[in-house]
């Protein structure tokens, strides 16, 4: 990931020097109220600073899809708007940036990362293990598309200049345990657009501490994974990019969820794990992660 991210951020002095720097470990966790109101400002902070970031994003999608910026609302920034005040007579082109993207993303994922995997001694039981090894690592490389999945961060990180791929625990995968009937897990992995990813303002990316996931999920599937929260989440004007209309558009029956990680460091020697919205908490606690990293 590119560290013009950061120096964007850190460059910005004005927004810099009224951004809350306070710890989180000097707010009381148990407190709901306190802890919301410390989640909420920071995102809102680090939104407020990515704003030139997101409007490069924006922008640079539109060149990858060779849209065209004669039918684009000045006001909103908004494409395919239905506003009789916009222009919107058809011009011929060309996108010679989706082709020279496509083509750098082939040339660069066409040779995978080979995993060579070597017995320890001659033995035959050795050579037999670590046939099966490979065979494994084979096996998981494709149940999990990790081709698609490289594939696509290379796209995102020449469209957008950043990507970033969530190696998270899926406690729905993986086989059925025979003493329990229930699913062990698995590790699964997930690649976020970035203009939906927040860091903490550092100088690099191993010096953020913390970050930001927003994902907007159905009110149906937050009642299901939390019954007893979903009555505090009020309706709300709340606007999200879509890609595919490539305009902004209001929720409907829709709630914008934030996931918050805290790694660990000195003070929080179990890091912190958040999952949110504007009105309320769902969950909260330890870093869910044994390495304790994002």
């Amino acid at each position: 990931m590119s560290n013009n991210l950061f120096d964007r951020l850190v460059d910005q002095d004005d927004d810099y020097n009224s951004y809350d720097r306070t710890p989180l470990f000097t707010v009381d966790l148990n407190d709901r109220d306190k802890l919301l109101q410390w989640l909420t400002s920071n995102l809102e902070q680090l939104k407020k600073a990515s704003v030139p970031r997101f409007a490069n994003m924006r922008a640079n999608l539109a060149v990858y899809r060779g849209i065209q910026y004669k039918t684009q609302d000045s006001r909103t920034g908004d494409f395919r708007v239905d506003n009789t005040n916009i222009n919107k007579s058809p011009r011929l082109i060309s996108n010679f940036t989706y082709e020279f993207t496509e083509n750098k993303v082939n040339n660069i994922t066409q040779i995978k990362p080979s995993v060579e995997v070597v017995p320890p001694t001659s033995d035959y039981q050795d050579k037999i293990s670590a046939k099966a090894t490979d065979l494994l690592i084979q096996h998981l490389w494709y149940i999990n598309n990790i081709d698609d999945l490289v594939r696509q961060s290379h796209r995102y990180k020449h469209i957008f200049g950043e990507a970033y791929i969530f190696v998270l625990w899926d406690k729905y995968k993986g086989d059925i345990d025979p003493k329990t009937g229930e699913k062990t897990g698995d590790v699964s992995y997930e690649l976020e657009a970035p203009y939906r990813v927040f860091l903490q303002k550092a100088k690099d990316f191993d010096s953020a501490e913390f970050m930001f996931r927003s994902k907007v999920m159905h009110n149906e599937e937050l009642k299901k994974k939390y019954p007893n929260s979903m009555g505090k989440v009020q309706d709300s004007n709340i606007r999200v990019f879509d890609a595919e209309l490539f305009e902004d558009r209001s929720l409907n029956d829709e709630t914008l969820v934030h996931y918050f990680y805290q790694e660990v460091c000195e003070y929080m020697p179990e890091g912190f794990y958040a999952v949110f919205s504007k009105d309320v908490i769902f969950e909260s606690g330890p870093l869910p992660f044994s390495h304790g990293k994002k």
